[in-house]
């Protein structure tokens, strides 16, 4: 499902991050709407590896429980320091015109491969806004 989507991105260059509330309580969805905001969401490395260690992220910010909206897609243009440094990147698939609905029973990971979002969650109606 995903894949067809964004066949331009597979598991050799790109990771699906599922963004959800981090550690001091703040929820993605709502910083979503800004774009600066949502870019510092994908520039977390991580402590023990690297989390995205391909040079594209195809984010979402989740909704509630299993449904994720569409954030756009991300190029990691550094690694140097202890952030990624990212940019957006333009792409057919309008920004918040997907919703993502999460079906893996993986439920604590916030990073996949295309393929297994592809195999483990539906596309579901567009918003309305």
């Amino acid at each position: 499902m995903i894949q067809e989507i964004f066949p331009e991105y597979d598991d050799s260059n790109a990771r699906v991050h599922l963004a959800k509330r981090n550690e001091t309580g703040e929820y993605p969805i709502d910083s979503i709407w800004n774009p600066e905001e949502w870019a510092s969401w994908q520039t977390y490395r991580g402590i023990a590896k690297e989390r995205f260690v391909t040079d594209f992220i195809v984010t979402f910010a989740q909704i509630d429980g299993d449904r994720y909206l569409y954030g756009g897609i991300f190029e990691i243009v550094s690694r140097d320091g202890e952030t990624y440094q990212v940019s957006p990147v333009e792409h057919r698939v309008e920004i918040h015109s997907l919703i993502l609905e999460f079906e893996g029973d993986n439920k604590r990971s916030t990073v996949f491969t295309p393929s297994y979002i592809n195999n483990n969650a539906s596309i579901l109606q567009s918003p309305v806004h």
